[in-house]
């Protein structure tokens, strides 16, 4: 919340409207909690969504903007890898190849020499910033396809409270940041220990 991050912002106020909207009725919370969530959650969303919609859709799609500043932004990088997939929408380009997918993307475009193309075309893009688009450059509809299948599984098997709402968070978190190691560890740490819960259930 500190360093502004969109992720971390949406995952608290989608907590807090969690606990409101369901927690609520299940137990019994102190009215001046309430009221104070509610209020945290309606400034959080008042100061942080202008802004979001300026820096994050507006600008990006500005020309003079791109001129002037560093483009790397979702909605631009979005729209890259989603028209590069199209090419090859069935196996992808295979793994770690985002980079030269982005920069090959510009090759196609002839004749373009102003600011703006120049700027983004020079910047190093190795992620999308959301892995549903990671995993459509590198392995396609196929690739795409048997992740959401998995997140199904995991989702069915998921009976506890706190490991299905872990799932949710997690799989919002992901469209909107790249995954590091520790991340991914946490993932099948998490995948790990909801199959277990589910064994021993049955």
């Amino acid at each position: 919340i500190i360093s502004a991050s969109r992720a971390s912002i949406l995952l608290m106020i989608l907590f807090i409207i969690y606990y409101l909207v369901f927690e609520r009725g299940r137990r019994r919370f102190n009215k001046k909690l309430v009221v104070l969530a509610s209020v945290v959650v309606f400034f959080l969303v008042l100061i942080f969504l202008p802004q979001f919609i300026q820096r994050e859709l507006k600008d990006p799609l500005n020309k003079n903007w791109i001129a002037h500043n560093a483009p790397e932004k979702r909605v631009l990088i979005w729209e890259i890898a989603i028209a590069q997939s199209f090419h090859r929408p069935l196996s992808g380009y295979g793994l770690e190849n985002f980079r030269s997918i982005y920069s090959s993307y510009f090759d196609k475009i002839p004749n373009e020499v102003d600011n703006a193309f120049l700027n983004q075309r020079n910047i190093v893009v190795d992620r999308a910033h959301n892995y549903t688009l990671d995993l459509l450059v590198f392995s396609g509809i196929v690739g795409v396809g048997l992740w959401i299948r998995f997140i199904y599984l995991l989702f069915k098997q998921a009976k506890a409270r706190v490991l299905f709402l872990s799932l949710v968070f997690y799989c919002i978190w992901i469209q909107l940041q790249i995954q590091s190691i520790v991340h991914l560890i946490y993932f099948w740490l998490l995948a790990a220990y909801i199959d277990k819960s589910y064994e021993k259930n049955f």
